[in-house]
């Protein structure tokens, strides 16, 4: 089927090339890169809201924080440098 004017063959080739970058990039993702994660942010947090043995969150002014890739656990150390590894579930980190 032949198109009708320009536009619509631009916008065929349009999603040709979408598709192909598409599959190429799942490619990429797959076979090359693996199961890594290529852009890794830093994020800076000053204080954490983390659930104590009361139920309730508390708030604390941390030092230094880590979570890993590929597990649901977090790792706050506070200002006096006592580490707190946890759930993520049980941690709100906030800038304020």
């Amino acid at each position: 089927m032949k198109a009708k004017n320009g536009f619509s063959e631009l916008l065929v080739l349009i999603g040709i090339c979408l598709v192909i970058g598409l599959i190429a990039i799942s490619f990429l993702n797959k076979f090359i890169f693996g199961n890594k994660q290529i852009v890794d942010f830093k994020y800076n947090f000053n204080y954490a809201y983390v659930l104590g043995d009361n139920g309730k969150f508390e708030k604390i002014q941390i030092k230094a924080w880590k979570d890993w890739q590929d597990s649901d656990a977090i790792q706050v150390v506070d200002i006096d440098g006592k580490p707190i590894y946890t759930h993520l579930r049980n941690v709100k980190l906030v800038y304020e």
